[in-house]
């Protein structure tokens, strides 16, 4: 009896009806939608990260990293690969304004970029340039910039102070829209550059990239 007349309600306001029905129909797409977006964006990362070998851990050092240092890290437990590399925070000079710079190393088996525009340097005076930075708007593909330091001579970490652009980049390692912070009195990173690995005169490392066997077991690596 209570179904017939649950039926007849039905039948006799089949527009209410409709409207009730629809809103609750979205309502519980939206929903399904909000608990699914953390899972799919997640998983879409993860297998973007796992695409271009994205480091479990980098760690910095202000004295650097030498041979010794670098065979350490490798013969610990768990550890899957290690690559140490170079970069110098610098300042760049394009058309009268100054930019807080990141010059890495072009070759690198972590941390691997996507190249989206142009074409990879060549010269030691080329340098690809990070698309996810602002500052790719401001210095399109074939124009230069000019890197230096105000405390001490450029030449002493680089071999080419003027670097053409020849290309763009999209990095794992730089997703977010604020940048890292800078060796340069804190300041924050405004671009990032890949320039050919022989452009670096340092003979010690500045930063190494480290990836797990175990992803999530960290532990045998923290205590050493």
């Amino acid at each position: 009896m209570f179904h017939l007349d649950t039926l007849r309600l039905i039948k006799k306001t089949v527009k209410r009806f409709l409207t009730i029905f629809l809103m609750v129909f979205i309502g519980v797409c939206f929903m399904v939608g909000l608990l699914t977006t953390t899972p799919i964006m997640h998983k879409s990362v993860d297998v973007y990260y796992d695409d271009y070998n994205f480091m479990d851990v980098q760690l910095y050092s202000s004295y650097g990293f030498d041979d010794n240092d670098i065979n350490a890290i490798k013969d610990t437990d768990n550890i899957k690969d290690v690559f140490a590399s170079k970069y110098v925070d610098v300042f760049s000079s394009y058309k009268d304004t100054t930019y807080v710079t990141r010059v890495q190393e072009l070759e690198c088996n972590v941390n691997q970029f996507e190249l989206t525009s142009g074409r990879m340097p060549k010269e030691l005076n080329e340098a690809l340039i990070i698309g996810d930075a602002d500052f790719d708007t401001l210095v399109p593909e074939g124009d230069s910039i000019t890197v230096y330091l105000e405390d001490s001579e450029i030449t002493d970490s680089l071999k080419t102070t003027e670097y053409k652009i020849v290309g763009t980049a999209r990095s794992p390692q730089y997703m977010a829209n604020q940048l890292e912070t800078s060796n340069l009195n804190n300041l924050d990173i405004q671009n990032i550059i890949y320039v050919p690995n022989d452009n670096f005169v340092a003979d010690y490392y500045t930063t190494v990239y480290v990836t797990f066997k175990d992803a999530k077991n960290y532990t045998a690596f923290s205590k050493n």
